[in-house]
């Protein structure tokens, strides 16, 4: 069977995209790429071409760009081009610049796909490039997600190519005589992912012939595997994780930390917070301390009462809000509502209070509490009490801590520890006529 009917083939079994489909082919100028654009464009889909000139390779970067430019016109097809500045190509260099020109790669044709008249982006990747990945993880260490097969399609990309072997695509090109132009750089060992293909996987292939088959047949069945991992850890996520609009809580941990496969479930419940297996490690480990903090790149964790919470990270304001006068205040963990009130005091609670008008110097301020803050709080003869004391015996959270509010007058002396402690120079008494109603309404 011909290449390009194994081809045809796949795409209807895969169901990658309909005959009617326009294609937006992402095309190099290199082997794999030209071989993807002639086969799609002869079986009779509508295609269009997207080229990317990362200008890192002088003359060739330009004769690469002209190449492309060349057979779109012989063959009357639309096509796309980007030229990286010069800053660019800098910053691309600074750094993976395999995985930076990935980045920008795809970056581009987000932007580029919806201004064409295409419905997917296809990619020429195929079993020598899921064979050089399930490898190139292996070697860092990666775990079953990682080295899972490259999937046929991801969101609007499509790979025609992908259990296509290398060798088919070289004998492809040559009896069609499709042409094409070699990037020097891949014949460098210079990039971990060349060194793999230029060495290490034609040393396997000499052993064994068919060593890119059997790379991808087991990258293919820990994607199985996994799957059905995932189908279980997806049951058993309700046992284990309560979530709201503020924060993730996995726990308790005592059950977890003596679940046989405790380290395993917990880390496939947070590993999308960026968590890894080693940190999974030390969060369950018996001599953890409460209130330990644990980061990853974009969250925040905190063990608090046999829990692990979990939020998202933000930098902490220590701005200063005005109130100027009788009104609602929306903050970042709630709203303070600010009214008058003159008849029978009730409904006090640690999130209502009520303190005598004539108390209050105006403006109010509103800011998170700082190192040194002292209050008075009722029922301590006017003695003063630190914050930081309060907070330690209520045992609040890391992120109870970090977001704690307080209410201050034009003096900055506190009123409020909101929601948790008023002062006791602003109560009211008896003879109070008139009194400031403070409701604080937390974000659920």
């Amino acid at each position: 069977m011909s290449l390009s009917s194994v081809v045809r083939k796949f795409i209807e079994k895969e169901e990658l995209f309909l005959e009617s489909a326009a294609l937006l082919c992402a095309v190099s100028g290199g082997r794999d790429s030209m071989v993807m654009l002639d086969i799609l464009r002869t079986l009779g889909y509508q295609v269009e071409v997207a080229h990317i000139n990362y200008m890192l390779r002088g003359d060739d970067s330009m004769e690469d760009e002209a190449f492309v430019t060349r057979y779109c016109r012989l063959h009357k097809l639309t096509l796309h081009t980007r030229r990286l500045s010069k800053e660019e190509t800098k910053r691309l260099e600074e750094g993976n610049l395999q995985e930076k020109a990935r980045d920008i790669r795809y970056d581009w044709f987000d932007d580029l796909l919806p201004i064409t008249t295409c419905d997917v982006v296809c990619i020429a990747h195929h079993k020598g490039d899921v064979a050089e990945t399930f490898l190139l993880h292996a070697l860092r260490g990666a775990g079953s997600n990682g080295l899972k097969s490259i999937q046929h399609s991801s969101g609007y990309i499509r790979r025609p190519l992908l259990y296509t072997h290398p060798k088919d695509i070289k004998g492809y090109a040559s009896d069609h005589e499709v042409l094409f132009r070699d990037d020097l750089s891949n014949f460098t060992n210079k990039y971990d992912r060349n060194y793999i293909r230029n060495t290490t996987i034609s040393s396997l292939q000499e052993r064994w012939p068919s060593a890119i088959d059997k790379l991808t047949d087991a990258s293919a069945n820990i994607s199985n595997d996994l799957n059905l991992l995932n189908f279980l850890i997806h049951q058993e996520k309700p046992k284990w994780i309560a979530q709201s609009t503020i924060e993730t809580k996995l726990g308790p941990l005592a059950q977890l930390r003596s679940h046989e496969q405790g380290q395993v479930l917990g880390y496939h419940m947070i590993k999308n917070f960026g968590f890894n297996y080693k940190v999974v490690k030390q969060i369950l480990s018996p001599t953890t301390t409460q209130g330990a903090i644990f980061n990853s790149e974009d969250h925040i964790a905190c063990l608090h009462n046999d829990y692990l919470l979990i939020r998202k990270r933000s930098e902490r304001s220590d701005g200063i809000i005005i109130i100027s006068s009788i009104e609602e205040t929306h903050l970042s963990t709630g709203t303070l509502l600010i009214s008058k009130v003159n008849t029978q005091v009730d409904g006090k609670t640690d999130k209502t209070e009520f303190i005598k008008s004539d108390s209050v110097k105006w403006p109010l301020k509103i800011r998170t509490w700082q190192e040194g803050d002292k209050i008075k709080p009722l029922g301590m003869d006017g003695k003063s009490k630190k914050v930081s004391d309060i907070l330690i015996d209520q045992k609040v959270s890391y992120f109870e801590k970090e977001e704690q509010l307080v209410l201050l007058d034009n003096t900055d002396e506190i009123i409020w520890l909101i929601g948790r402690k008023l002062s006791e120079t602003f109560r009211y008494n008896t003879q109070t006529q008139e009194y400031l109603k403070l409701e604080y309404f937390p974000s659920v």
